[in-house]
């Protein structure tokens, strides 16, 4: 963070600083103390008996991987044999096929030659085959790369002469005669930026068949959906390859295109990725981000002898969707892939929120989960779909689709994805938060105006004032009117003795206690219980006379404000809190505070013994009309459209810069 300001004028802050910089050292300890535990058990592992067991566990593993190993191959062999035998009633109609296919082509009249000067690559080979040979003339010029990495250097090193580029894998044989010039006059009749051709499935041996062979692989690519993720599918997948015509399609495979050197240059070149196909989505996105159209020749047919993948027996997908090439095609690009899904292309801006909890199994325990399932529900009211997870579903497809990455940024950061817009939301914790961190962020919004301005002064990346709230849908008053307790405390301990228990009991008070970690620190008497699950905290806080609130010392240095006080004064019960900046400026005279035990006691007695009904009323009318989770996400919204990140007229997504 920034270092302190010397100016008399800046005292302040230069305090909450050094306040701050003593909680990243004590964030420092705990990770020691992590250490430790960790040598500790390493030093338990080193004990004779615990040796014994860990060796039979050692020795084990493999024999388990090998069960896996060939559980795993017996599956996939059993898959390839049910597909064969499934293309055993098809393969009468092979001869009927190839015929079709060959008619197909030696009817079609020649093309005109090619007008414009092309260079062809040829990636996976280093020696040409026959066909590429044939087409060396002096328009085209024909090379070899290796693999998808090299194309670009290829590129690179032919100069800038040639007006077309076109790409195929070694693995596919084109079949059209003219094919190459066909393509060209398919893009310049479209005025289109890129075109690729129709891939056919050969003809296979017996123990390989399909019963799409010699029928359609693909003739271009759409993208489909489900669970909130996109799913790259070939257009005519198993059609008659001599029906298909030409068309717009969304993408282009690897397999076979020809792209415009202008427009591929203009939308950052052939770049490398880890196969022809990723590296061919990669570009047919980025072309389209600059208006470019992909076009099919419907007569241009191409066999296509690249495997297929093995658990997809309907041959219709491009990618394996549990692959790295997959994974990392989404950070690049899964909200413009969710854009060309039926629902996608008029849908307002998706969001994903990441809460710090690490999984679903005990998310319901974390304070952050319930704020963001709400916000989400606001964001749904609103038209978005909006969807919530935990640090174990940060790789999901589902949220690297989502147009916005929405980290509530508590004890745990994220990491962004570059085809998202990435918003952090500090809602706790600022010790554990850096400016490197801000920085890669589109928006950092923080529930503090003071620790708001601190980070302006940090970081170049905007920064928004967005308090916490409460779903007003759930917290609201009691119909029954039956007090169940005079004074609650809702908190953890954390093993040490709060300031609102230590001076509630200091002042005679007998608080009643709803939490853990309190056990030798009060009274036994006084536990109610160890945990309040979160559907139950609206009726304890509406049965409840005066809530009790206090901050931990980061969070009332900063002025992030409990959460707590906007879920009570929705349920219109009177809370007590210790000072902490901003208080007074968010809940006016709603929320006492006091300093020592004996102004405690006299705030309790007068919240105790005021009309609640009046006092109901006036704090839930003021909490619906500022601090409702609605207001929130409209904000949220709103701060979005200020910085250019969504449309400020249909809200939807504006895309994010080709990477």
């Amino acid at each position: 963070m920034t270092a302190p300001d010397p100016s008399p004028e800046r005292d302040e802050i230069n305090e909450l600083l050094r306040q701050l910089e003593a909680e990243k050292a004590g964030a420092k300890y705990w990770r020691d103390a992590a250490r430790h535990r960790q040598g500790l058990l390493d030093e338990i592992k080193g004990r004779t008996s615990v040796r014994a067991v860990l060796s039979i566990e050692r020795r084990a593993t493999p024999l388990r991987r090998r069960i896996r190993t060939s559980a795993d191959a017996a599956r996939s062999t059993l898959g390839m044999l049910l597909v064969a035998a499934e293309a055993v009633p098809h393969r009468r109609a092979l001869s009927e096929r190839q015929s079709a296919i060959d008619a197909l082509t030696s009817a079609l009249e020649p093309p005109e030659p090619l007008r414009e000067k092309t260079t062809v690559v040829v990636v996976g080979t280093a020696d040409l085959p026959g066909w590429a040979t044939a087409l060396r003339s002096e328009q085209t010029t024909v090379h070899t790369a290796s693999t998808p990495a090299e194309v670009s250097g290829v590129l690179e090193g032919t100069g800038d002469e040639a007006e077309l580029v076109c790409i195929v894998d070694s693995d596919v044989e084109p079949l059209t005669p003219g094919w190459l010039a066909r393509l060209a006059l398919s893009m310049r009749g479209a005025g289109a930026a890129a075109a690729t051709a129709v891939m056919v499935h050969p003809r296979r041996p017996l123990k390989s068949a399909t019963p799409h062979d010699l029928l359609v692989r693909s003739a271009g690519y759409h993208v489909d959906e489900s669970a909130g993720a996109p799913h790259v599918k070939a257009l005519l997948a198993a059609a008659d390859p001599t029906t298909v015509t030409d068309d717009t399609v969304a993408l282009a495979g690897g397999g076979l295109f020809l792209v415009d050197r202008v427009a591929l240059v203009a939308a950052g070149g052939y770049r490398p990725h880890g196969s022809c196909d990723v590296a061919a989505i990669d570009m047919s996105l980025r072309l389209a981000a600059q208006g470019g159209v992909i076009v099919r020749s419907g007569p241009t047919l191409a066999v296509d002898h690249r495997p297929t993948i093995p658990s997809d027996r309907t041959g219709r997908l491009l990618f394996d969707e549990g692959s790295r090439n997959w994974s990392d095609l989404l950070d690049r690009h899964g909200p413009a892939l969710m854009h060309l899904t039926p629902r996608g292309t008029s849908a307002k801006a998706s969001f994903w929120l990441t809460v710090a909890a690490p999984n679903r199994k005990v998310a319901d325990r974390w304070g952050d989960w319930h704020l963001a399932q709400a916000l989400a529900r606001a964001m749904a009211d609103l038209g978005h779909r909006a969807a919530v997870g935990t640090q174990a579903e940060l790789d999901e497809p589902a949220r690297k689709a989502a147009d916005v990455h929405l980290v509530l940024r508590g004890l745990a950061s994220s990491p962004r994805s570059s085809g998202q817009h990435n918003v952090i939301w500090v809602i706790s914790h600022p010790e554990d938060l850096d400016s490197a961190e801000c920085d890669e962020a589109d928006l950092v919004l923080v529930a503090s105006p003071l620790f708001a301005t601190h980070l302006r002064t940090s970081t170049a990346t905007p920064v928004e004032v967005l308090l916490q709230a409460t779903d007003t849908d759930r917290f609201r008053p009691a119909t029954d009117h039956a007090r169940r307790h005079d004074l609650i405390v809702v908190a953890k301990s954390r093993d040490v003795m709060r300031p609102m228990v230590a001076d509630a009991i200091a002042a005679g008070l007998r608080p009643s206690i709803h939490g853990s970690g309190w056990d030798g620190l009060v009274d036994p008497d006084l536990l109610v219980t160890d945990h309040v699950a979160n559907e139950d905290l609206p009726a304890l806080y509406a049965g409840a006379g005066v809530v009790l609130n206090d901050h931990w010392d980061t969070m009332r240095t900063w002025g992030f404000l409990s959460n707590r006080i906007f879920d009570a004064l929705a349920c219109g019960t009177p809370v007590l809190s210790d000072p902490a900046p901003g208080l007074q400026e968010t809940f006016g005279d709603l929320v006492p505070t006091w300093n020592d035990p004996e102004e405690l006691r006299r705030a309790v007695e007068r919240s105790l013994t005021m009309d609640r009904s009046a006092f109901a009323q006036r704090a839930r009318a003021w909490i619906e009309a500022n601090h409702s989770m609605a207001h929130r996400a409209v904000e949220l919204v709103d701060f979005l459209v200020t910085h250019g990140l969504i449309d400020e007229y249909t809200r939807r997504s504006r895309p994010r810069n080709a990477r």
